[in-house]
């Protein structure tokens, strides 16, 4: 390190210059070494090293958190047939959990669903009673088979006045392509009377007791379709209305691009497109 005196001279020596003499006004010392942090002692305690640092070498490493697909993270209960997020046991082959609404295919969680209010079941309804077993918890149940107890109140087959066309729809297949569902290699269109004053759409489950009007669940079986999916009301004023329940995937209507809101009647029409699951369109007529 150097110093400059009065006349300008670079000085090797910081009180008098080496080149004239003179002596330097203002001392400039040497800088101080770069400051070494003491070693940690009992009085100064280990703090933990930054995130985006390593520690110091006196320092123990520390545990890192399980990410979500370690075993760790399955809550208690949960196996390989199970969900990991709820432990409800997965439905056969089924993608999706029909607890929770978890995609086994993708590994992706459910999505942040808001409670959708359901009527409690009206009397002046049969075709809402349940099917064998008695009534199932967590959502409306449609009308019974045949095997029901006598002792069930019959569904109510007054003929509505609307009819549905259900069929496989390439198009809207191909909208979501979905990783690990495959289209239908039989198109089967099947045309169901809408009978009563209201229709469930969903998935038979014979445990849980869902008996839907429009069985979705029949060969070739959509999985993308929750149990109880959506709800047709259809009053003796001839109106059509769809509800959708809360369903995992949504539903959707004609050309619309965004799904429905859940637990809003949505008027429908003669003609009008229903789209529910991973292909299904259901085609809404009045007889």
């Amino acid at each position: 390190m150097s110093a400059r005196c009065q006349e300008g001279h670079l000085s090797q020596t910081y009180d008098w210059c080496d080149q004239c003499g003179i002596l330097i006004a203002a001392e400039q010392p040497p800088p101080a070494p770069h400051a070494v942090p003491p070693e940690p002692g009992p009085s100064q305690p280990l703090r933990p090293p930054h995130p985006l640092q390593p520690p110091h070498p006196s320092q123990p490493p520390q545990a890192q958190p399980p990410r979500p697909a370690d075993a760790a993270a399955r809550p208690a209960g949960a196996g390989a047939g199970s969900c990991p997020m709820c432990t409800t046991p997965r439905d056969g082959a089924g993608r999706f959990c029909e607890t929770c609404g978890y995609d086994f295919v993708t590994g992706m969680p459910p999505p942040m669903l808001t409670a959708v209010p359901v009527e409690a079941p009206d009397p002046l309804q049969p075709d809402r009673h349940p099917g064998p077993g008695g009534p199932a918890a967590g959502g409306p149940v449609a009308s019974a088979p045949a095997s029901a107890p006598a002792s069930a109140s019959a569904p109510d087959s007054t003929p509505s006045g609307w009819e549905a066309e259900v069929t496989p729809d390439q198009a809207f297949f191909d909208r979501g392509s979905e990783e690990g569902v495959s289209f239908p290699a039989t198109v089967v269109t099947r045309v169901l009377a809408l009978r009563g004053s209201r229709s469930l759409i969903g998935r038979q489950s014979r445990s849980r007791g869902y008996y839907p009007d429009v069985d979705l669940s029949v060969t070739p079986e959509d999985r993308g379709v929750s149990r109880t999916h959506a709800m047709l009301d259809h009053p003796p004023d001839g109106t059509l209305t769809i509800t959708d329940l809360g369903s995992s995937n949504g539903t959707y209507l004609d050309d619309e691009l965004a799904p429905l809101a859940r637990g809003v009647a949505v008027p429908l029409r003669d003609g009008s497109r229903i789209y529910v699951g991973s292909w299904t369109r259901i085609t809404v007529r009045r007889r």
